[in-house]
């Protein structure tokens, strides 16, 4: 039997043995606290190892090099700007791959308001990737869709964490000349299960379903505000969220609710 980690802290449930395994014998699951964890089919399992051998958060040494050079940037479109949550370059990279037919991966959420990682082939929906979402996002098989486009000559901008981009790395095996991997400044990740609680609580708070959260909003400015959208008599209202008063921004400020 094929035993994937000992102890939970050895996972980031960054989902790159679940892309591997060729019997799709593993499949991510929530544990109590809403953290995903790879759980193992003994019965289709083949004992391969590839589980093993991708895991780059056990198998990969941190290198210790350093950055070849060092940018800071902002985006030039003031309406770009205005809904990205810093300084709009994931925007700028997006449009740069759609130029050359490409497409993007990126965290949006789904229907439930659950983060997980998509693909978009226009900068139509970009929006959906825009802003930072503060609960880890499900890689579902984007890895295994990633190399698919990358084996068709077609360029990829994939962006996530930086254990996901590590995750993705691994998966691949090798470079790509037309890959651009971009990770994000992250201090760790709720679990998208606390999220969904929070987004109940919201929704007895004001007595409406939320349709939309923004966790960086800059319509009021450049500070960290939220912003909650919600529908209530078949009328959309908006409120902001100040970090202070939220139990779901202290608990993650203060890095209590991290996997």
């Amino acid at each position: 039997m094929v035993i994937l980690f000992n102890e939970k802290k050895n996972c980031c449930g960054c989902s790159a043995c679940m892309n591997i395994c060729p019997t799709k014998a593993i499949r991510m699951s929530e544990d109590e606290n809403g953290f995903i964890y790879p759980i193992i089919n003994n019965h289709l399992c083949i004992n391969c190892g590839l589980c093993l051998k991708v895991c780059s958060f056990q198998n990969v040494p941190v290198s210790g090099e350093k950055p070849i050079a060092t940018y800071a940037a902002i985006n030039k479109n003031e309406k770009v700007l205005l809904s990205s949550s810093s300084g709009g370059v994931f925007s700028a990279l997006s449009a740069l791959i759609f130029e050359r037919n490409g497409v993007v991966f990126g965290s949006a959420y789904n229907e439930n308001l659950e983060p997980e990682h998509v693909c978009l082939d226009n900068l139509t929906d970009i929006k959906k990737l825009q802003s930072s979402k503060y609960a880890q996002s499900r890689i579902g098989v984007t890895y295994t869709e990633t190399k698919r486009y990358l084996d068709n000559d077609r360029w990829v901008l994939f962006t996530g964490t930086p254990c996901q981009i590590a995750g993705l790395k691994s998966f691949l095996g090798k470079n790509y000349n037309r890959l651009i991997t971009a990770d994000l400044v992250c201090h760790g990740v709720p679990s998208s299960e606390f999220f969904k609680g929070y987004i109940k609580y919201l929704e007895n708070k004001f007595g409406g379903k939320v349709i939309n959260f923004n966790f960086r909003d800059k319509s009021k400015g450049w500070s960290i505000l939220g912003k909650v959208v919600y529908e209530k008599r078949n009328k959309l209202f908006k409120e902001t969220i100040i970090p202070i008063e939220s139990y779901y921004y202290n608990y993650f400020l203060k890095g209590e609710i991290y996997r």
